[in-house]
C-alpha cells in the first residue's frame, strides 16, 4: 500500500524560570544599608526602597509589589457600620481614601510609575473570595504579611484587606495585624495604622535603601540569598504521521456484505498525536456522484427497499476505528459518518511512535443494476494533543 508522510514543525514559546530564595521567618530581621539605583525586578522580597520620598518594603519584586514601611496615617476602616470590606468605590471606606487623598499626594512623575492590580478580599474564616477590584492603591493581605518577615515586623495594629465573615453567626469585620503575624478582627470604627500597598510598573528604577539579610541560624552563621535566572529554550516538536494514499472497499448488495480494506495510521512523532476526521466527501473525479446522507436517513428495511433510482441518488459513507492499546484513551468516537464531520470529529489520540488501524464503512440501497465505482476523499487532521 502506498503511503504518505505528513511532517510539520511549529515554534513554541520560550520558557523562563526564576528561582528565588527567601529567609526563614524570625523575630529579628537584619538590614544591610547601602543606597543605589536598581531595577525593581532585580531585588529580593524584604529589601527596602525609596519611593516618593518614603521607605517601602519589597513584597514581590517580580510584580513590583511594595508596601509602605511606616503608616501614612491612623484611621477607622469605614464610616459606615455595614461597610466591612476594602472597597475604593464606597464613600468613607479606607479604599477610597487610599485611591484619592493618598494617591494624589504622590508626585506626578512618580505616580506615573504605578500600575493597577487586582486586589482580592479573602475571608480568613472560610478562605472564600469575597470580592476583587482593580485600582492602583490597596492594603497588604494577612497572608502576604505572614510570608514576609520584614513586613510582619513593620506592621503593628495595622489594617489589612483580609476580612472575617461568619455568615452563621452574622459576623463581618475587617482584620488588623497586631505584633508580628497575630491578628484581630475589629468593628469598622476601630482606629488602626494604614500602610498603603502599591504596584510599580515592570523594570521601574528605584533607590535601594537597605538590603534584607536572612537571620543567623543556630550556629550564628548568616545565609545569603541569591537569585538565579534559568532560561531554557524548547525546540518545536516535529509532527510525523504516515497514512496511506489510497484505500478501498467492496459492497455486495446481494448479501449486504462490506469488504473494507483496513489501513494503518502510524504516529512516528515522539509525542501523542490526536487524529480527527475533518471531512468525507465525493471526489470531483468520481464517475458516480450520489449525495451523502446519514445512515439513519432510512431504517434497515427501507435501505433494502430503495429503488434503483434512489440507490443511485443517496449513499452513506463513514469510517470505523479498531480498538487498540495504541489509542491513548481508547477510541473516543467511532462509526463516524460524513454528516457528522462538518466541524471535525475527533477519533482519538494515538500514542507516541504507535500504529492504529481504521477502515471505511458504507450504507447503501441494494438496487444496483451495474457495477458502480465511487471515489471519495477522506480528510484527516493530526496535531499534538
Amino acid at each position: 500500500m502506498k503511503t504518505q508522510k505528513v511532517t510539520f514543525k511549529k515554534p513554541v514559546v520560550l520558557a523562563l524560570a526564576s528561582i528565588m530564595a527567601l529567609g526563614v521567618v524570625a523575630p529579628l530581621v537584619t538590614i544591610n544599608s547601602h543606597a543605589e539605583s536598581v531595577n525593581i525586578n532585580s531585588l529580593n522580597a524584604g529589601d527596602i526602597i525609596l519611593f516618593a520620598g518614603e521607605n517601602y518594603i519589597v513584597v514581590d519584586p517580580a510584580t513590583g509589589y511594595i508596601v509602605k514601611q511606616t503608616p501614612v496615617t491612623s484611621k477607622n476602616f469605614s464610616s459606615s457600620d455595614s461597610d466591612f470590606y476594602f472597597n475604593p468605590m464606597s464613600a468613607g471606606n479606607i479604599g477610597q481614601y487610599l485611591n484619592n487623598e493618598f494617591l494624589n499626594s504622590i508626585p506626578t512623575d512618580q505616580k506615573s510609575m504605578l500600575t493597577s492590580r487586582m486586589w482580592t478580599v479573602e475571608n480568613k474564616y472560610s478562605g472564600e473570595l469575597i470580592s476583587q477590584i482593580g485600582v492602583r492603591v490597596g492594603l497588604p493581605s494577612l497572608q502576604e504579611i505572614e510570608n514576609n518577615p520584614v513586613l510582619a515586623e513593620a506592621l503593628n495594629n495595622a489594617w489589612t484587606r483580609t476580612a472575617f465573615k461568619d455568615t452563621e453567626r452574622g459576623i463581618s469585620k475587617p482584620l488588623a495585624v497586631l505584633n508580628g503575624t497575630s491578628y484581630e478582627y475589629y468593628s469598622v470604627d476601630h482606629i488602626a495604622n494604614v500602610h498603603p500597598a502599591l504596584r510599580l510598573k515592570p523594570d521601574s528604577m528605584v533607590t535601594l535603601v537597605d538590603r534584607y539579610e536572612a537571620p543567623a541560624d543556630s550556629n550564628g552563621v548568616t545565609g545569603d540569598d541569591f537569585t538565579t535566572k534559568v532560561i531554557g529554550t524548547f525546540e518545536a516538536t516535529t509532527l510525523d504521521v504516515v497514512i496511506p494514499v489510497t484505500s478501498s472497499f467492496i459492497y455486495n448488495p446481494n448479501t449486504n456484505r462490506i469488504d473494507a480494506q483496513e489501513f494503518t495510521i502510524f504516529n512516528q512523532t515522539n509525542a501523542p498525536v490526536y487524529a480527527t476526521m475533518k471531512s468525507i466527501a465525493i471526489s470531483p473525479e468520481s464517475t458516480w456522484k450520489p449525495s451523502l446522507v446519514a445512515p439513519t436517513a432510512y431504517s434497515a428495511e427501507q435501505w433494502n427497499n430503495l429503488t434503483k433510482e434512489q440507490t443511485q441518488a443517496e449513499v452513506a459513507l463513514g469510517i470505523v476505528a479498531n480498538e487498540s492499546l495504541n489509542w491513548l484513551r481508547g477510541v473516543e468516537t467511532n462509526n463516524i459518518w460524513s454528516t457528522q464531520v462538518q466541524d471535525g470529529q475527533k477519533i482519538g489520540v494515538i500514542k507516541t511512535d504507535s500504529p492504529v488501524v481504521v477502515k471505511p464503512t458504507v450504507q447503501s440501497g441494494t438496487a444496483l443494476n451495474v457495477n458502480g465505482v465511487l471515489t471519495a476523499n477522506y480528510v484527516f487532521e493530526f496535531g499534538l494533543e
